[in-house]
Protein backbone atom coordinates (compact mmCIF):
# COMPACT_ATOMS: atom_id res chain seq x y z
CA UNK A 1 0.00 0.00 0.00
CA UNK A 2 1.08 3.32 -0.50
CA UNK A 3 -0.09 4.96 2.93
CA UNK A 4 -2.32 4.41 5.84
CA UNK A 5 -4.49 6.26 8.43
CA UNK A 6 -3.66 4.88 12.13
CA UNK A 7 -7.01 4.02 14.27
CA UNK A 8 -6.81 2.65 17.91
CA UNK A 9 -8.89 1.44 20.77
CA UNK A 10 -8.80 -1.69 18.82
CA UNK A 11 -10.89 -0.11 16.35
CA UNK A 12 -11.76 -3.53 14.23
CA UNK A 13 -12.73 -4.98 17.61
CA UNK A 14 -11.17 -6.40 20.98
CA UNK A 15 -7.74 -8.60 21.16
CA UNK A 16 -5.84 -10.90 23.09
CA UNK A 17 -4.01 -9.79 25.66
CA UNK A 18 -0.48 -11.30 24.17
CA UNK A 19 0.81 -8.33 22.76
CA UNK A 20 4.07 -8.16 21.18
CA UNK A 21 4.84 -4.16 20.86
CA UNK A 22 4.05 -1.21 22.81
CA UNK A 23 4.94 2.18 23.09
CA UNK A 24 6.09 2.55 19.02
CA UNK A 25 7.70 5.40 17.88
CA UNK A 26 8.62 5.92 14.04
CA UNK A 27 9.85 8.21 11.98
CA UNK A 28 8.09 6.74 8.70
CA UNK A 29 11.14 5.86 6.89
CA UNK A 30 11.49 2.40 8.52
CA UNK A 31 11.08 -0.57 5.88
CA UNK A 32 9.48 -2.61 8.93
CA UNK A 33 7.46 -1.67 12.16
CA UNK A 34 10.51 -3.85 13.68
CA UNK A 35 12.91 -1.35 12.82
CA UNK A 36 10.92 1.42 15.19
CA UNK A 37 11.44 1.91 18.88
CA UNK A 38 9.30 0.01 20.84
CA UNK A 39 9.10 -1.92 23.84
CA UNK A 40 8.61 -5.85 23.94
CA UNK A 41 6.49 -5.28 27.21
CA UNK A 42 3.49 -3.93 27.82
CA UNK A 43 0.35 -2.68 30.29
CA UNK A 44 -2.00 -2.82 27.46
CA UNK A 45 -5.57 -4.79 27.91
CA UNK A 46 -8.02 -6.37 24.82
CA UNK A 47 -9.04 -2.72 23.95
CA UNK A 48 -5.84 -1.06 23.43
CA UNK A 49 -4.92 -2.71 19.93
CA UNK A 50 -3.56 -0.44 17.23
CA UNK A 51 -4.69 -0.70 13.83
CA UNK A 52 -4.62 0.86 10.51
CA UNK A 53 -6.93 1.67 7.35
CA UNK A 54 -3.92 0.95 4.52
CA UNK A 55 -4.49 3.37 1.12
CA UNK A 56 -3.26 2.46 -2.39
CA UNK A 57 -2.74 4.05 -5.34
CA UNK A 58 -5.71 3.64 -7.73
CA UNK A 59 -3.89 2.13 -10.45
CA UNK A 60 -2.30 -0.87 -8.42
CA UNK A 61 -4.36 -3.53 -6.98
CA UNK A 62 -3.27 -6.57 -3.97
CA UNK A 63 -6.46 -8.31 -4.10
CA UNK A 64 -9.04 -9.44 -6.06
CA UNK A 65 -11.21 -6.60 -5.74
CA UNK A 66 -12.60 -4.47 -8.82
CA UNK A 67 -13.83 -0.89 -7.75
CA UNK A 68 -16.59 -0.37 -6.51
CA UNK A 69 -18.51 2.60 -7.20
CA UNK A 70 -15.70 4.32 -5.40
CA UNK A 71 -17.16 2.70 -1.99
CA UNK A 72 -14.66 0.75 -0.28
CA UNK A 73 -15.65 -2.28 1.01
CA UNK A 74 -13.45 -4.28 3.73
CA UNK A 75 -13.70 -7.69 5.98
CA UNK A 76 -12.39 -7.10 9.03
CA UNK A 77 -11.51 -9.90 11.92
CA UNK A 78 -11.48 -13.08 9.45
CA UNK A 79 -9.12 -15.47 9.05
CA UNK A 80 -8.32 -14.46 5.37
CA UNK A 81 -9.32 -11.98 2.84
CA UNK A 82 -12.59 -14.17 1.99
CA UNK A 83 -14.24 -13.59 5.63
CA UNK A 84 -15.08 -10.71 8.34
CA UNK A 85 -17.58 -8.03 9.29
CA UNK A 86 -18.50 -6.42 7.01
CA UNK A 87 -17.04 -2.68 6.71
CA UNK A 88 -18.37 0.16 4.42
CA UNK A 89 -16.18 3.06 3.61
CA UNK A 90 -14.31 2.49 7.16
CA UNK A 91 -18.01 1.70 9.06
CA UNK A 92 -20.34 -0.78 9.98
CA UNK A 93 -22.80 -2.57 8.68
CA UNK A 94 -25.81 -3.58 10.91
CA UNK A 95 -26.97 -6.93 10.85
CA UNK A 96 -30.63 -6.45 10.83
CA UNK A 97 -32.29 -8.61 8.49
CA UNK A 98 -29.09 -9.34 6.99
CA UNK A 99 -29.51 -12.37 4.30
CA UNK A 100 -28.12 -14.76 1.91
CA UNK A 101 -28.53 -11.65 -1.18
CA UNK A 102 -26.67 -9.03 1.20
CA UNK A 103 -23.66 -11.63 1.23
CA UNK A 104 -23.88 -12.43 -2.20
CA UNK A 105 -23.54 -8.88 -3.33
CA UNK A 106 -21.20 -8.00 -1.02
CA UNK A 107 -18.98 -10.71 -2.16
CA UNK A 108 -19.01 -9.66 -5.83
CA UNK A 109 -18.14 -6.38 -5.23
CA UNK A 110 -14.90 -7.99 -3.87
CA UNK A 111 -14.64 -9.97 -6.66
CA UNK A 112 -15.93 -13.54 -5.63
CA UNK A 113 -18.55 -14.82 -7.02
CA UNK A 114 -21.02 -14.83 -3.92
CA UNK A 115 -20.83 -15.99 -0.27
CA UNK A 116 -23.03 -16.61 2.94
CA UNK A 117 -23.71 -13.93 5.85
CA UNK A 118 -22.79 -14.16 9.52
CA UNK A 119 -24.72 -11.61 11.83
CA UNK A 120 -24.31 -10.28 15.55
CA UNK A 121 -20.53 -9.60 15.04
CA UNK A 122 -19.24 -13.19 14.09
CA UNK A 123 -15.57 -12.07 13.70
CA UNK A 124 -15.54 -10.01 16.64
CA UNK A 125 -17.50 -6.83 18.13
CA UNK A 126 -18.10 -3.48 16.07
CA UNK A 127 -17.41 0.08 16.22
CA UNK A 128 -21.08 1.52 16.53
CA UNK A 129 -20.98 4.14 13.93
CA UNK A 130 -22.91 1.91 11.62
CA UNK A 131 -22.81 2.88 7.92
CA UNK A 132 -26.05 0.94 7.08
CA UNK A 133 -28.85 -0.67 8.70
CA UNK A 134 -31.77 -2.86 7.30
CA UNK A 135 -30.05 -4.27 4.13
CA UNK A 136 -32.27 -5.18 1.67
CA UNK A 137 -30.53 -7.05 -0.86
CA UNK A 138 -32.14 -9.08 -4.34
CA UNK A 139 -28.61 -10.16 -5.10
CA UNK A 140 -28.55 -8.77 -8.22
CA UNK A 141 -27.01 -5.07 -7.66
CA UNK A 142 -23.67 -4.51 -8.79
CA UNK A 143 -23.14 -2.41 -5.16
CA UNK A 144 -24.46 -2.82 -1.64
CA UNK A 145 -25.14 0.78 -1.71
CA UNK A 146 -27.87 -0.27 -4.88
CA UNK A 147 -29.90 -2.10 -1.88
CA UNK A 148 -32.51 -0.60 -0.12
CA UNK A 149 -31.12 0.65 3.19
CA UNK A 150 -31.32 2.38 6.48
CA UNK A 151 -28.20 5.01 7.14
CA UNK A 152 -29.49 5.65 10.56
CA UNK A 153 -29.45 2.09 12.99
CA UNK A 154 -30.59 1.17 16.41
CA UNK A 155 -27.60 -1.53 16.51
CA UNK A 156 -25.09 -2.44 19.10
CA UNK A 157 -21.30 -3.57 18.52
CA UNK A 158 -22.47 -6.90 18.47
CA UNK A 159 -24.66 -6.67 15.75
CA UNK A 160 -22.18 -6.26 12.87
CA UNK A 161 -23.23 -8.11 9.82
CA UNK A 162 -20.06 -10.59 7.70
CA UNK A 163 -20.06 -13.01 5.34
CA UNK A 164 -17.72 -15.43 4.58
CA UNK A 165 -16.76 -15.92 0.46
CA UNK A 166 -15.07 -19.53 0.18
CA UNK A 167 -12.80 -20.27 -3.08
CA UNK A 168 -12.25 -23.21 -4.82
CA UNK A 169 -9.62 -23.73 -6.84
CA UNK A 170 -7.01 -25.97 -8.80
CA UNK A 171 -3.49 -26.25 -7.90
CA UNK A 172 -2.17 -25.49 -10.71
CA UNK A 173 -4.65 -23.16 -13.03
CA UNK A 174 -6.33 -25.30 -15.53
CA UNK A 175 -5.42 -28.47 -14.16
CA UNK A 176 -4.90 -29.81 -11.04
CA UNK A 177 -6.03 -31.50 -7.70
CA UNK A 178 -9.64 -29.88 -6.96
CA UNK A 179 -9.70 -27.67 -3.74
CA UNK A 180 -12.65 -26.55 -1.82
CA UNK A 181 -11.57 -23.82 0.53
CA UNK A 182 -8.19 -25.71 1.24
CA UNK A 183 -9.88 -28.81 1.73
CA UNK A 184 -9.33 -31.72 -1.17
CA UNK A 185 -11.77 -33.74 -2.78
CA UNK A 186 -11.81 -37.60 -2.45
CA UNK A 187 -11.51 -39.42 -6.06
CA UNK A 188 -13.84 -41.82 -4.80
CA UNK A 189 -16.50 -42.25 -8.14
CA UNK A 190 -15.00 -39.39 -9.47
CA UNK A 191 -15.72 -39.39 -13.21
CA UNK A 192 -16.22 -37.26 -16.71
CA UNK A 193 -18.90 -35.83 -15.06
CA UNK A 194 -17.42 -34.35 -11.78
CA UNK A 195 -14.69 -33.09 -13.79
CA UNK A 196 -16.99 -31.31 -16.02
CA UNK A 197 -19.06 -29.42 -13.17
CA UNK A 198 -16.02 -28.68 -11.75
CA UNK A 199 -14.04 -27.09 -15.42
CA UNK A 200 -17.63 -25.05 -16.15
CA UNK A 201 -17.46 -23.44 -12.96
CA UNK A 202 -14.09 -22.27 -13.53
CA UNK A 203 -15.03 -21.51 -17.23
CA UNK A 204 -13.98 -23.81 -19.17
CA UNK A 205 -16.12 -25.78 -21.29
CA UNK A 206 -15.40 -29.51 -20.62
CA UNK A 207 -12.46 -31.41 -18.85
CA UNK A 208 -11.20 -34.68 -17.90
CA UNK A 209 -11.52 -36.64 -14.55
CA UNK A 210 -7.67 -37.58 -12.92
CA UNK A 211 -7.80 -39.41 -9.26
CA UNK A 212 -5.06 -41.28 -7.84
CA UNK A 213 -3.52 -37.41 -6.76
CA UNK A 214 -2.52 -37.36 -10.16
CA UNK A 215 -1.04 -33.97 -9.46
CA UNK A 216 0.47 -34.83 -6.39
CA UNK A 217 -0.38 -35.92 -2.69
CA UNK A 218 -3.05 -34.24 -0.85
CA UNK A 219 -3.66 -33.27 3.13
CA UNK A 220 -6.50 -35.51 4.08
CA UNK A 221 -9.16 -32.79 5.75
CA UNK A 222 -11.41 -33.63 2.99
CA UNK A 223 -14.37 -31.37 2.55
CA UNK A 224 -16.41 -33.83 -0.11
CA UNK A 225 -16.35 -37.69 -0.67
CA UNK A 226 -18.30 -39.98 -3.02
CA UNK A 227 -19.00 -37.16 -5.35
CA UNK A 228 -21.94 -38.57 -8.14
CA UNK A 229 -22.46 -35.19 -10.46
CA UNK A 230 -24.87 -35.83 -13.47
CA UNK A 231 -23.16 -32.99 -15.48
CA UNK A 232 -25.95 -30.74 -15.61
CA UNK A 233 -25.20 -29.27 -12.14
CA UNK A 234 -24.25 -25.68 -11.84
CA UNK A 235 -21.89 -26.02 -8.74
CA UNK A 236 -19.98 -29.41 -7.55
CA UNK A 237 -21.68 -28.81 -4.00
CA UNK A 238 -25.37 -28.84 -5.87
CA UNK A 239 -24.07 -32.92 -6.71
CA UNK A 240 -24.80 -35.78 -3.75
CA UNK A 241 -21.78 -35.79 -1.83
CA UNK A 242 -20.47 -36.91 1.43
CA UNK A 243 -18.85 -34.60 3.80
CA UNK A 244 -17.69 -37.51 5.62
CA UNK A 245 -14.81 -39.73 4.05
CA UNK A 246 -12.18 -42.82 4.37
CA UNK A 247 -9.79 -41.81 1.87
CA UNK A 248 -6.07 -40.94 1.91
CA UNK A 249 -3.47 -38.67 0.79
CA UNK A 250 -2.84 -40.19 -2.38
CA UNK A 251 -6.66 -40.29 -3.05
CA UNK A 252 -7.48 -36.35 -4.25
CA UNK A 253 -9.28 -35.70 -7.37
CA UNK A 254 -8.23 -33.40 -10.38
CA UNK A 255 -9.22 -32.86 -13.26
CA UNK A 256 -7.30 -31.11 -16.60
CA UNK A 257 -9.87 -28.28 -18.05
CA UNK A 258 -10.21 -27.39 -21.69
CA UNK A 259 -12.13 -24.89 -24.28
CA UNK A 260 -13.66 -26.94 -27.12
CA UNK A 261 -11.43 -24.57 -29.31
CA UNK A 262 -8.38 -25.97 -27.77
CA UNK A 263 -8.33 -29.31 -28.26
CA UNK A 264 -5.83 -30.42 -30.66
CA UNK A 265 -5.82 -34.19 -31.03
CA UNK A 266 -7.85 -35.85 -28.24
CA UNK A 267 -8.31 -35.53 -24.82
CA UNK A 268 -4.90 -36.72 -23.80
CA UNK A 269 -3.51 -33.53 -25.75
CA UNK A 270 -5.07 -30.34 -24.66
CA UNK A 271 -3.68 -27.43 -25.18
CA UNK A 272 -5.14 -24.26 -22.76
CA UNK A 273 -4.00 -21.07 -23.31
CA UNK A 274 -6.38 -19.49 -20.54
CA UNK A 275 -3.94 -20.37 -17.50
CA UNK A 276 -5.72 -17.78 -14.47
CA UNK A 277 -3.98 -19.08 -11.18
CA UNK A 278 -7.79 -19.49 -9.44
CA UNK A 279 -11.41 -19.00 -9.86
CA UNK A 280 -13.66 -17.93 -6.95
CA UNK A 281 -16.92 -19.65 -6.84
CA UNK A 282 -20.11 -19.67 -4.74
CA UNK A 283 -19.90 -22.37 -1.74
CA UNK A 284 -23.33 -21.78 0.11
CA UNK A 285 -24.30 -25.73 0.49
CA UNK A 286 -27.78 -24.86 -0.32
CA UNK A 287 -28.00 -21.97 -2.68
CA UNK A 288 -25.52 -22.18 -4.97
CA UNK A 289 -25.61 -20.39 -8.62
Amino acid sequence: YDGGVGVSGSYFGNTGSGFVMDDVVCTGSEASIMECWHQTTHNCAAREAAGVICEEDAATTTTPRPAADDHKVTLVGGSSVTEGNVYIDGRPVCDDFWSQNDAIVICKMLGFVGGTPTVQSHFGTVRTNFGMDNVLCDGTESTILDCPHDTSHNCGQNEGAGVKCTQVWLMGGHEGNVFINSQPVCDDFWDQSDALVVCRMLGYSGGIPKSGSHFGTVSTNYAMDDVFCTGSEVSLLDCPHSTSHNCEANEGAGVICFNDAEITTGLDEVNITNNERFQWIFDDWGNKF
